[in-house]
């Protein structure tokens, strides 16, 4: 790293770090005087959504790089973190060699392949290890033995679109091959970023690679929301508009020339994305287009910017009410289920953005909630339970 990059960034971290001892100060006293933002919630809860937004704000994205880098390296402290080379992953609290092993002997009852968010520019697969880890314990109490695989993939900007989608596609073929495994008991699931990832990966496996499950954690349906469909939650959620246009601008940076990162920010969500991107018409909130045109080496996939309503494999969709993609995402589902797909749909009271794998911002009430309903969603697609439709924690 260059010297001159390097003060920059001890400046934009001596700054983030003055806001957030002013934020310390003034969230308690804010909290005590005036009472919540929303209804319910904790000043723990206050304090950490504050903080969330004061680094979405501050920091670049190398900087919010090294922020989750250290994040997730906390959160696997004493657990097994060897990478499985072959499937681009980690395997959550176990290794490659035995959770391979345990597959091919059959102690395996289900498989989730989990993609991790972070606005396809940040994040890392040991984001969600503790709260997948209690989805494993949950189910283990019920005799059901859950392996997951947390993949890893390339980031954007210095990814080129579509390359996270082609590593995840992989690595969902590599272990669907591997001796043992049941198909039937296979899912895919991810949280933001990675719940949009996940909807990109089904469409691109065949008819007999398809997972027997979809589970979409704050999904970002739509890379350039509609302004009034994030409008209700802009002071709540700890996600900033700027933020989802800083990321999707250097997601798709590679089919625009490379005109978007750090050139360009659009003064509001209602402005047209980068010229290269094709718009498309959305009925009534969302698009039914396919998601992507055909690839070739000589014609690349000319993307769009909202996920398709195509049929899926079942789907459970969790979503707090206070966050930013609420919107998008409960008209997603109603597309889907309009389109053929069997849909369950959550959505959290007071919750924010990630909710269901951050207890943090959640709250542990709406956080056990989450985990019950995920599990027993898991538990359904196992035994094939078609009258599942959400239980209580």
């Amino acid at each position: 790293m260059e010297f001159p990059q390097l003060l920059v960034d001890m400046m934009c971290f001596a700054g983030f770090l003055v806001h957030s001892a002013l934020l310390a100060l003034e969230v308690p006293i804010l909290h005590a005087v005036f009472g919540p933002p929303v209804r319910g919630w904790s000043l723990i809860q206050h304090c950490t959504i504050r903080l969330l937004r004061a680094a979405n704000a501050d920091l670049k994205i190398h900087q919010l790089r090294m922020l989750t880098r250290l994040n997730g390296w906390w959160r696997v402290l004493g657990e097994p973190t060897e990478r499985d080379d072959l499937l681009n992953g980690y395997w959550v609290g176990d290794t490659p060699w035995s959770a391979r092993a345990r597959i091919a002997r059959g102690e395996i009852d289900l498989v989730l392949l989990y993609i991790h968010g972070g606005g396809f520019c940040v994040g890392n697969p040991f984001m969600a290890f503790p709260a997948v880890r209690d989805w494993q314990q949950r189910l283990g109490q019920q005799g059901i033995r859950l392996a997951v695989l947390a993949v890893e993939y390339a980031l954007a900007p210095e990814a080129h679109y579509l390359d996270p989608v082609h590593t995840v596609t992989q690595t969902a073929r590599e272990l669907q091959r591997l001796p043992g495994l049941d198909a039937s008991r296979f899912v895919v699931a991810g949280d933001s970023a990675g719940a949009h990832l996940a909807v990109e990966v089904t469409r691109q496996l065949g008819a007999d690679e398809q997972p027997q499950g979809l589970l979409l954690l704050s999904p970002w349906v739509r890379l350039y929301p509609e302004p009034e469909a994030i409008c209700r939650n802009m002071a709540r959620d700890f996600l900033l508009p700027s933020a989802l246009r800083n990321w999707a601008d250097a997601y798709l940076d590679s089919v625009s020339g490379g005109r978007n990162a750090g050139t360009k920010h659009y003064s509001t969500l209602g402005d047209t994305p980068p010229s290269a991107v094709h718009a498309v018409a959305l009925t009534p909130t969302l698009s039914n287009t396919p998601l992507l045109s055909p690839t070739t080496p000589t014609a690349p996939a000319q993307p769009t910017t909202t996920l398709s309503s195509a049929r899926l494999p079942r789907c459970f969709i969790v979503v707090g009410q206070r966050e930013l993609l609420v919107e998008d995402a409960v008209a997603y589902a109603c597309l889907l289920e309009e389109a053929g797909t069997e849909v369950a749909l959550m959505v959290e009271p007071s919750a924010v953005h990630n909710f269901s794998i951050e207890p943090m911002v959640a709250g542990r009430a709406s956080y056990r909630r989450a985990v019950a309903n995920i599990t027993g969603y898991l538990r359904a697609v196992m035994t094939d339970d078609r009258k599942w439709l959400g239980v209580k924690a």
